[in-house]
Order: structure tokens, then C-alpha cells, then sequence
């Protein structure tokens, strides 16, 4: 989501947003809402934002999952490890199609530690 798709979602869904911004370093985006008064509907001020937004998404992600690729393809898999194991560690290393090259997940967690992540 953006925060223009996230406010349509909820507007197209029925509800008025009375709040909305990010938080955790800019990592999550929050929503207050509550039910809106009948005849609300989504805000179109920016008509065919969404449609344009979608395809730059498709672009950027496509994009940056070859960047990985390309990048993780270079390197030693002994010597390459990802901080986290996590829900972002572990679709990182899901989705990059070199991520079965990185040598390790590395998590503070102990109870994550010694372990399989999923998908490996």
C-alpha cells in the first residue's frame, strides 16, 4: 500500500479515515478509521493514480529483484549472511531467486537461533 491506496482501500470499504500516517521508521503505514455515513465513497481527487501507481510498483520490484540477484550472484555465499530471520529476512531470501546462495540468517533472537527458516 501507499498512503493514497491505503486511504481509497478503506473509503472504497465503507469507512471514514479520520487519521493516517507511518510509523517504525516509515517501515508501516496506520490507519484510523471508523464506519462512514452511508454515501461515502472513495476519494478520486487523483483520478488513475492507483492504475499508475501499481505499474511503477511492478517496475520497481521487478527492478530490485534483479538488482539482488545480479548482486548476491557475485558473491561468496560463505561470507554473505542476512541480519534478521524474521518475516522480511525470510521473504528476502524467498523471493530473490540467489537468496539459496546466502550462507546464513542471523537473528538475536535465541530461540530462532540453530534453526531452519522456512522456505530453505
Amino acid at each position: 500500500f501507499t498512503p493514497h491506496s491505503l486511504r481509497a482501500a478503506m473509503q472504497t470499504a465503507g469507512f471514514e479515515v479520520l487519521d493516517q500516517g507511518a510509523s517504525f521508521g516509515d517501515q508501516y503505514l496506520f490507519i484510523e478509521a471508523k464506519p462512514a455515513a452511508t454515501g461515502m465513497t472513495a476519494d478520486s481527487s487523483r483520478p488513475g493514480t492507483i492504475d499508475a501507481l501499481v505499474r511503477r510498483f511492478d517496475q520497481t520490484y521487478r527492478d530490485k529483484v534483479a538488482w539482488w540477484r545480479d548482486y548476491l550472484a557475485t558473491r561468496d555465499p560463505e561470507q554473505t549472511v542476512v541480519w534478521g530471520a524474521g518475516s522480511k529476512g525470510i521473504t528476502f531470501v524467498n523471493i530473490v531467486p540467489e537468496g539459496a546462495r546466502i550462507g546464513a540468517l542471523v537473528d538475536v533472537n535465541p530461540h530462532k537461533q540453530g534453526r531452519f527458516a522456512p522456505g530453505t
